[in-house]
């Protein structure tokens, strides 16, 4: 039988509901930090949605167990999720990895074919080409735009940092266009939370940078909060007015950028939470998705951390929160 598009998405809640328990949660967090040498992350995971992929491919290969998720993962939204918009939102960050390095390759002569991610709207290899001919046309307008805008900052002012900063921006901005077309109001606002939290990680690192370079290449606009706001008044007020405690009592942290990193995920995955309630449509794919990518990352740091035996070595809020 063939699934409308209304009942696929009924089906793909279905059974994103009854997985939604083995995502991560504090107590499985700090039973990785605490956890003996000796305890395996396979044992550690155990009746989680990750334990079963760590089992499989030995806990030594971290890269390869979150590889092994995420296809998954995106196998199981092609399947079942429509419209199509709605996984090519959750690639474009794949998108957007592999342009930075292949600008990087070229502007700073450095290798980039082993640093690319199979993942994406686009091929690799159709990135590379896209690269070698410098045309750009293909691209989408916001990615081409993007291109453009951080080749001249890197050219202006030698600063590879520039490349990164830029190109985030656009995939950001990108990624709220997209959710737009998606028709998802849900989407639009977490979006929009997105921008939000990635011009307050800004402030916390950028003291002392020029206003004019924040405004021109940094600071992303279209969240909830003004640009000028952020740079006109007290970061801890403006999020205070705007519902942001946790995150304005981490800017009076000893570790201000680590303590902000962890308070905006820990708000992003609170708006996440929220599509649990809902029934149908995307926003509960999209929400497990974007958990899955954010689990996978707080794994992949546990991981590399256990391996190198640092792991009683990272304070709290080196890692995300996870209410």
């Amino acid at each position: 039988m063939k699934l409308n598009k209304q009942n696929s998405n009924l089906f793909a809640t279905g059974i994103i509901r009854s997985r939604e328990g083995g995502l991560l949660n504090d107590d499985t967090v700090r039973q990785i930090l605490q956890a003996d040498e000796r305890m395996s992350p396979g044992e550690i995971l155990r009746g989680t949605l990750f334990g079963d992929y760590i089992d499989r491919h030995g806990s030594s290969d971290a890269k390869a167990i979150l590889s092994h998720v995420r296809d998954d993962v995106f196998l199981f939204l092609r399947r079942h999720v429509t419209p199509p918009g709605a996984v090519r939102f959750l690639l474009l960050p794949y998108d957007y990895h592999n342009l930075k390095v292949l600008l990087k390759g070229k502007l700073l002569d450095l290798p980039a074919e082993e640093f690319l991610l199979s993942l994406g709207n686009r091929e690799p290899q159709v990135m590379m080409e896209i690269f070698e001919k410098e045309d750009f046309s293909t691209l989408p307008r916001q990615m081409n735009e993007g291109v453009n805008e951080a080749a001249a900052a890197w050219y202006a002012s030698r600063d590879p940092r520039f490349i990164d900063t830029v190109m985030d921006r656009t995939m950001l901005l990108h990624l709220l266009d997209e959710a737009k077309d998606l028709v998802s109001s849900w989407l639009v606002d977490y979006c929009r939370l997105l921008i939000d939290c990635g011009n307050l990680r800004i402030i916390s690192r950028s003291s002392g940078m020029d206003r004019k370079l924040l405004e021109d290449h940094v600071m992303i606009p279209r969240g909830f909060i003004d640009v000028e706001e952020l740079l006109d008044e007290s970061v801890e007020a403006v999020c205070i007015r705007h519902g942001y405690r946790n995150i304005a009592a981490a800017f009076s942290s000893e570790e201000k950028a680590f303590a902000v990193e962890s308070a905006c995920t820990r708000r992003l995955r609170e708006y996440l939470n929220q599509a649990q309630y809902a029934i149908g449509g995307i926003e509960p794919s999209m929400a497990f998705a974007l958990t899955v990518e954010e689990d996978l990352r707080i794994l992949g740091t546990l991981m590399r951390a256990r391996e190198s035996g640092i792991n009683d070595q990272l304070p709290g809020t080196r890692i995300p929160g996870i209410p």
